[in-house]
């Protein structure tokens, strides 16, 4: 069966629907009045088992399907994927850098940082707030690179002999 990113997370995702709406009934199942129709607390029980093996599953072929996939550069999907996160976090940390906010006040209280000692010694920025925000863009860039790299790759059609079509329903 062939199958691309796109239609693995969908599957995913509407699994995790149903096993989500299952458990937001299954509290209230537990007691019923005369005349009420609702699903017993084993029907919700079972409904979650299955969405939660077809999760593991979806996932588990997720994957493979990352790792079999490979971009332009000669990475993995898998790979890159997990490089845009990383470069997120380092983004973040310049972005948050160069729009520090001063406290006007902070030069003159005793629990300023960036004094030693208030009267003399003050710390002095390693990287200005305008050399975070370069370094911080240049990762931008390099993110929305690798975004659609990952965009092209999902979109891909890769063949599992061995999937079972019944995941996708």
């Amino acid at each position: 069966m062939k199958v691309t990113g796109y239609k693995i997370r969908e599957a995913i995702s509407r699994n995790k629907l149903r096993r989500d709406t299952a458990n937001s009934q299954f509290t209230d199942s537990l007691h019923v009045f005369p005349n009420e129709k609702k699903r017993t607390p084993d029907e919700l029980v079972a409904i979650i088992e299955v969405a939660e093996d077809r999760i593991a599953k979806l996932q588990v072929l997720q994957d493979r399907y990352n790792l079999e996939n490979v971009v332009d550069g000669g990475q993995s999907l898998a790979y890159v994927v997990k490089r845009i996160g990383g470069l997120e976090r380092q983004e973040k940390m310049w972005r948050s850098a160069a729009t520090q906010k001063k406290d006007k006040w902070a030069s003159f209280t005793r629990d300023n940082p960036l004094l030693r000692d208030k009267e003399s010694v003050a710390a002095s920025a390693v990287v200005p707030p305008e050399g975070c925000a370069q370094r911080a863009e240049q990762l931008q860039k390099q993110i929305a690179g690798l975004r659609e790299l990952t965009g092209v790759a999902n979109g891909r059609e890769l063949d599992f002999t061995d999937l079972d079509g019944s995941l996708f329903e």
